[in-house]
């Protein structure tokens, strides 16, 4: 990974997914989002701000496993996996 990026918003000025959970982050509420560039790809993300904590988490607890969870498919604020 040659670059990476951790921006907290306060407020967000458009709605849009949160890549951890799949649920919709609204006008006015915070998130934080991710970029980066992997293997050459540039990659953005928003996440609420507890699925970010809980996106580390995960991270924290698989390193090493190249499976990474897809996207919206984990609880919101969890490592738990909403479709177990």
């Amino acid at each position: 990974m040659s670059f990476f990026q951790v921006t907290r918003v306060k407020s967000s000025r458009k709605p849009c997914r949160c890549y951890w959970c799949g649920e919709r982050i609204e006008v006015g509420q915070p998130k934080t989002t991710t970029a980066t560039v992997f293997e050459g790809d540039f990659q953005a993300t928003n996440v609420h701000p507890e699925c970010f904590e809980a996106l580390k988490l995960w991270q924290d607890e698989n390193r090493g496993e190249e499976y990474w969870p897809d996207e919206g498919t984990m609880k919101r604020g969890s490592t738990e996996d909403k479709y177990v």
